[in-house]
């Protein structure tokens, strides 16, 4: 079973917000991607056993975190100049495993 979790960073309400097409009902929200990923651990399974979707005799349930985040410098006529401040800090795609440290 392939599940993909995105996240996005709401930087309205300065949090990450996470949802998946894999698992029914999956939209939560935390301050931090460490938060985010223990929300997620507890949840997926249980959305999935809700909607009859958990497969039989699992005994761990791997999924793929895919952050997305805005890049840190925007380039303008060749020069780089700041994001706004309520960007988060980063600028990458991150795949993680739920199973990773």
């Amino acid at each position: 079973m392939d599940l993909t979790v995105r996240a996005t960073w709401d930087a309205q309400a300065s949090v990450w917000v996470a949802e998946s097409e894999n698992v029914p009902g999956l939209i939560t929200e935390a301050g931090d991607l460490e938060a985010l990923m223990s929300k997620l651990r507890v949840m997926i399974p249980e959305l999935l056993e809700a909607n009859g979707a958990l497969p039989p005799n699992v005994d761990e349930l791997p999924f793929s975190l895919i952050v997305l985040t805005v890049p840190i410098a925007l380039r303008r006529n060749g020069r780089l100049r700041p994001c706004p401040e309520e960007a988060p800090q980063g600028g990458r795609l991150l795949v993680r495993s739920a199973g990773e440290g």
